[in-house]
This record gives C-alpha cells, sequence and structure tokens, in this order.
C-alpha cells in the first residue's frame, strides 16, 4: 500500500506518526512550505535552494533539516517539499500558487498511491482536492471548531464544504468525532477515531542546555491563548508558594498574556514568553515533575502525547476529550474545569506524594499495558484497516 500524507503544520504529531506507520505501508510525507524559511514546531529550515513547486528528491530534502530530524527519518520514509510563494493560498499574485498546485498534482499522479492522507487545513489542500478527485483521500482535521478566544470561520466552511465530497475523517477523540459527525452531519462510518501517541520524535532533541532552568518546577509549554486557561494555574500556584517554597512554576510558550502578570510575578513563578526551540523544549519537560494543562476548551492537544514521550505525568481539566487520555490516577490527575481550588489541590496532592508521580510515569512508560489504544502498534493497526477499508469500499463500488 502506497500512502501520501500532505501537511503544512503539526510537525511533531506528523513526523511521529510517519516514522511508526512506515513498518506497515510505503509512505512519503509531504511539506506545504511557503517562501525561503520555513519554521513550525521541531522543523526549522532553509529552503533557499529548493525551486518553486513539488521537490521530490528525499535525500536533499533530509539533508536541508536539522541532523536531529535527518536521523529520525532516515529511510523510512520519503521526504518531499512542495515550496509555494505563500501559505496563504489567495496571496496568489499572477497565479503562481494555482500553476504550483496543478504542476504538482500531476507528479502525484504518476507515483500510483493507494491513498492521499491531508494533516492540517489549508487552502492548498482544497485546491489539491480539485486535482486528485480520483484519489481516495482521509483527512486528519485538528481544530474545526474555533477555541474561545480565537473566533473563525473555520465551523461554517468546514459544513458548508466537507459533506459535498467523498472524504474519509480523522478525528484523534472520541469526544470529537461525535462532535465533529454532530456538527457537520458527516455519516460515522466515514470518520475514524484514532488517538495520537507520543510524539517519540523529540528524543532527538536531548542535550546539554545552557539556558536550562535548575530546581524543582512544574510546567506548562505551548502556545500562550486565552483558551490554555493560564491565570487559573497562577491562582493555584499563587496560594501554593508559601506551602511550597523551593517548587516553581515555569511557563514556556509564545502568545499575548490577556491578563496582568505582575499580580502573579514573584521568585517562583517564571515566564518565558517567547519561542521554545527544541532542545530547550525537550530539557524543559525532562526536569520536570509534573505537566499542567489548565484549559478552559480543547479540540486535539499535542502536550499530552508530547509530555508522555518523556513519561512526565499530566493534570488537566477535565473538559472536551483530555479526559480520554489523561487517565485519572493512572497517567495523572483531572481537576474540575476552571477551578482554581481544585487544581490547587490536586497539585497539592501531586507535590506532597512523589510515589504517586513515580507510579504515574511508570504507568506513561508502560501505556501499552495500561492503555493499549494510545501505543503506536495500536494505533498504527488502525490506520492501516482505515485505509484497507476505504479501498474495499471503493473496489466494491466499481
Amino acid at each position: 500500500m502506497k500512502v501520501l500524507i500532505i501537511a503544512h503544520s503539526n510537525t511533531g504529531n506528523v513526523l511521529s506518526l510517519a516514522k511508526e506507520l512506515s513498518g506497515k505501508a510505503e509512505l512519503t510525507v509531504c511539506y506545504i512550505m511557503p517562501g525561503n524559511m520555513f519554521q513550525s514546531g521541531i522543523i526549522n529550515i532553509d529552503i533557499r535552494e529548493l525551486s518553486y513547486g513539488l521537490n521530490t528528491n528525499s535525500s536533499l530534502n533530509l539533508s536541508l533539516l536539522n541532523n536531529n530530524l535527518e536521523n529520525f527519518i532516515g529511510n523510512s520514509f520519503n521526504f518531499w517539499i512542495l515550496k509555494t510563494n505563500d501559505l496563504k493560498f489567495l496571496r496568489d499574485k499572477g497565479f503562481r500558487n494555482y500553476k504550483l498546485i496543478k504542476k504538482s498534482a500531476s507528479v502525484i499522479k504518476q507515483n500510483g498511491f493507494n491513498i492521499i492522507h491531508f494533516n492540517g487545513e489549508s487552502g492548498f489542500l482544497f485546491y489539491l482536492r480539485l486535482y486528485l478527485k480520483k484519489y481516495i483521500i482521509f483527512w486528519t482535521i485538528h481544530d474545526f471548531i474555533s477555541h474561545s478566544g480565537e473566533h473563525s470561520l473555520k465551523a461554517i466552511i468546514y459544513k458548508k464544504f466537507l459533506i459535498k465530497y467523498p472524504f474519509y475523517f480523522i478525528q484523534h477523540y472520541k469526544y470529537l468525532k461525535d462532535l465533529f459527525c454532530s456538527k457537520t452531519g458527516i455519516k460515522r462510518d466515514k470518520v475514524f477515531q484514532i488517538y495520537s501517541g507520543k510524539l517519540n520524535v523529540y528524543h532527538n532533541f536531548s542535550g546539554n542546555e545552557e539556558r536550562f532552568i535548575n530546581g524543582d518546577y512544574i510546567l506548562f509549554f505551548g502556545r500562550i491563548s486565552k483558551y490554555k486557561g493560564i491565570e487559573y494555574l497562577l491562582k493555584a500556584f499563587n496560594n501554593l508558594s508559601t506551602e511550597f517554597p523551593n517548587t516553581r512554576l515555569i511557563i514556556a510558550g509564545k502568545g499575548n498574556l490577556d491578563f496582568n502578570i505582575k499580580e502573579y510575578s514573584n521568585h517562583n513563578v517564571k515566564f518565558i514568553n517567547d519561542y521554545i526551540d527544541n532542545t530547550l523544549l525537550v530539557n524543559l519537560i525532562s526536569n520536570c515533575k509534573i505537566v499542567v494543562m489548565p484549559y478552559t476548551d480543547a479540540t486535539h492537544s499535542a502536550t499530552v502525547v508530547t509530555a508522555y514521550a518523556f513519561n512526565k505525568p499530566v493534570l488537566c481539566s477535565d473538559v472536551g476529550g483530555l479526559g480520554e487520555v489523561v487517565k485519572n490516577d493512572v497517567t495523572g490527575l483531572l481537576f474540575r474545569l476552571r477551578d482554581a481550588a481544585d487544581m490547587e489541590e490536586k497539585i497539592r496532592y501531586a507535590l506532597t506524594n512523589p510515589h504517586k508521580l513515580e507510579t504515574w510515569s511508570r504507568n506513561i512508560e508502560n501505556i501499552e499495558e495500561e492503555f493499549n489504544e494510545i501505543s503506536w502498534q495500536f494505533i498504527t493497526d488502525k490506520y492501516i484497516k482505515a485505509y484497507e477499508y476505504a479501498i474495499n469500499c471503493k473496489n466494491n463500488s466499481t
């Protein structure tokens, strides 16, 4: 079976999946990259030497990546780069992007793929679909509804657009599959629920980090946004800081802090409100006691499976589908939504029961035994079965 994954973001998720899936399918990953420099998640690449359009020389493309990623991918799958003028398809002077898509689709058709799997949301994927009508198309959509504070027309556009085309869809949580079918009207047999496994690609960025912060700390990491609920975490930790004077809270990520941080500024709270490179992120996760996710709403979150890659327990809000992947008192703890007092209690419990932290960490390390649906063996089997189901449906209809 030949599978092409086309993506433009979610790099840690896509590459971790591709590495595992490559043992069961002949796999190619194509990344859409605008301009001469591309930075998304774990990929930070200079592509000035590549021509605009679809670059299929996997060896050359890999050589442009950081050595850590080049070694991680190796010969496990082909790595293509679709270089575009802009990531926004409609910013298209002289129809340059349109011409690139049309020509790239021609090259794709020459390679005999059985499945084309889009990952993420992009105008380029909408237009690629027009030239790849004869293919079985899967689509992993991460944020088909807007987070609080991030309003957009996504839900309306998807509802109008998606039901018109014979896609198959991937949603990572059972909660999201139900919501997706309800919001779009798409039949359940067209939507597959498959969790993400540990993002093991991050292991390739372990190493010495001069900026690393020593000492005991709990960690929030990821993009800063209103729905992340950071103010609730700060309120909870404020009450704990005198009780645990040697434990700090580190908030690491770039974004707008829409509250007065001076109210929470003390020697036990540190903000790293900037882009967090891979090595620093790995060291921050590897050395923390727990990862805390005070989210006020949630679709898919890569934070959990990134923390799990380093066997770190997660404390998070019981919201959306997070309770499906953070098993209460097995891989961490759940606290009530927007409840700083309950969050405080759960953090206190974790900090005063180190044997629990060790037990949760062991459970995460042995996730295949505790929660096999999040093991890569289970996940990749489920993808292959989904692909085979779609192929059989197509064959039976002809």
